[in-house]
């Protein structure tokens, strides 16, 4: 089990190149990436950071921070990119005297020309070394960021296990005090039935027969033998989501926890027993707060 919350970060620091990237992930109920990247940096690695990370992560809103500060001494770029300027400029002057054009020549027309806006690293950042050297710092990140995860989840198992147990003392409270409960209403009714109905009085068998019909469904309804075998069920299968570690489970948990506050909540209704009311109650709280913690399972 992981948790959807995490933090991660890697760091390069190489002959004057300094790259780190930091990752960070929040709940969500499916899986969304954001990667924020410097302007320098060709769009297209940021689609392809966010194409890799699936691969990692299965659900959870994960955000990329990377930032480069760049100090390497590439001459040779700047030099090529001087050049061309002096050849632009050179094939302007020549237009101008062969059209006798008698205009001013700006920085931004040359700039225009010869689209000097590119930077001048965009080819290293471009290169398939620095693009593997970027996925890798990622995965570290993610690493480091799934670990985070897998920290939590293992609490949150923890704190799961302790709540299911709860839960099974309260319920066993609650199915052992059935029994007496229904026994008890068979001696009440059958008390007021010898109060209300004389002993001589010959009652037709249709009444007599109608009338213990009544008792009989005035015992099933308080009858909750079949919502606790429900809520066994469902707890049984909660118990087996937790353990599982290769996969989501967080929705699944959702749904059984669902089941268990439809069961209990028929349980409270139909089961008048004052005695055992706080045991509901208890279980009652436990689900909701797994509920609460289980929003954030992967």
């Amino acid at each position: 089990m992981k948790s959807m919350t995490g933090f991660g970060i890697s760091e390069l620091n190489k002959n004057g190149l300094s790259i780190k990237v930091i990752t960070k992930s929040l709940n969500d109920k499916y899986l969304s990436i954001k990667c924020k990247i410097p302007q320098n940096i060709p769009e297209y690695i940021a689609y392809k950071i966010e194409k890799h990370i699936p691969g990692l992560i299965r659900r959870g809103s994960v955000f990329v921070n990377l930032s480069i500060i760049d100090k390497r001494d590439i001459p040779h770029y700047y030099d090529k990119y001087n050049n061309d300027m002096n050849k632009y400029l050179e094939y302007i002057q020549e237009i101008r005297k062969k059209y006798d054009i008698n205009t001013y020549i700006t920085i931004s027309d040359i700039i225009q020309l010869q689209k000097l806006h590119d930077s001048p690293t965009d080819d290293i950042y471009s290169s398939n070394e620095f693009q593997e050297l970027l996925l890798d710092l990622v995965d570290k990140s993610i690493k480091n960021l799934i670990e985070e995860r897998q920290k939590e989840g293992d609490d949150l198992e923890e704190f799961f296990i302790k709540s299911i147990n709860k839960i099974k003392i309260s319920l066993s409270t609650i199915e052992l005090s059935l029994p007496e409960f229904i026994q008890d209403i068979k001696i009440k009714l059958m008390k007021f039935f010898d109060e209300i109905i004389p002993s001589n009085l010959n009652m037709q068998k249709h009444d007599k027969e109608k009338f213990l019909t009544e008792f009989s469904y005035f015992f099933e309804k308080s009858d909750i033998t079949e919502e606790i075998v429900r809520f066994k069920s469902h707890l049984r299968k909660f118990q087996e989501l937790i353990s599982i570690t290769d996969e989501p489970v967080g929705l699944s948990m959702g749904f059984v926890i669902q089941e268990m506050q439809r069961e209990i909540s028929t349980i409270s209704a139909k089961y008048n027993n004052i005695s055992v009311f706080p045991e509901i109650l208890k279980i009652k709280e436990e689900i909701e707060k797994c509920k609460e913690q289980a929003f954030n399972v992967e």
